[in-house]
């Protein structure tokens, strides 16, 4: 017996976030911006806030990761 399975391309409605790129700052601005704010943050962290600067990163690196996303998504449309 044989199935067809057919994977399930994922559609996501990207208009909001397309509206804030075009009338405020791109994408890739926004992650640079990210980033230079990731080294800044880095060179003020006082010893004992390791924790807080660590959770701090990991949400600014899955913010750059995902405008990278974005980015290439919208390149594809």
């Amino acid at each position: 017996m044989e199935t067809n399975i057919r994977t399930a391309k994922k559609q996501y409605d990207l208009s909001a976030i397309g509206e804030l790129f075009k009338d405020c700052i791109t994408p890739e601005q926004l992650r640079e911006e990210l980033i230079e704010l990731v080294f800044d943050y880095a060179q003020s962290v006082e010893d004992g806030a390791i924790d807080l600067f660590k959770s701090h990163m990991s949400t600014l690196y899955v913010l750059c990761n995902t405008l990278q996303d974005v980015k290439e998504l919208d390149a594809q449309s």
